[in-house]
């Protein structure tokens, strides 16, 4: 812990606890002297005349943001919009990355619903670079 103390002459003097008594008084006093501090004087500065402008605050969790989703999972019995998987490819000056998403196959039943026949996955194809702006797509990995 350290020790503060006012001396008459308005300073501090500060001693640190961690040496013993014996050498606290002989090297671990420092003397501060304070300056006198000067006040903020909120009339020396200009104040604006301007009324605050108003401002509104509009939350995003009302009716209106939630209502396309309930009415779109009211409507269940209607059809859904097939599924698009779309491939994108990354261009790099080293290499180049396509990556290709491949759809779940499905095979009728005789009772009308269907069965997974194989599992969609996504196909990545790494590329290396033969030249500048070319890449060698027989080298894909």
């Amino acid at each position: 812990m350290l020790n503060l103390s006012l001396s008459p002459s308005q300073g501090f003097t500060l001693q640190s606890p961690k040496l013993p008594p014996h050498h606290r008084s002989l090297s671990s006093k420092i003397s501060l002297t304070t300056t006198p501090t000067t006040h903020f004087n909120p009339t020396s500065y200009p104040i604006s005349k301007t009324p605050p402008a108003k401002l509104s605050v509009k939350s995003r969790q009302s009716s209106e943001y939630f209502a396309p989703q309930q009415q779109q999972a009211a409507n269940s019995d209607a059809p859904s919009p097939p599924r698009v998987f779309v491939g994108h490819s990354i261009y790099k000056g080293k290499a180049a990355l396509t990556v290709e998403p491949r759809p779940p196959e499905f095979s009728p039943l005789d009772s009308g619903a269907f069965k997974l026949a194989k599992e969609g996955f996504v196909l990545l194809q790494f590329a290396p670079a033969a030249a500048v702006r070319q890449y060698d797509w027989s080298r894909k990995q």
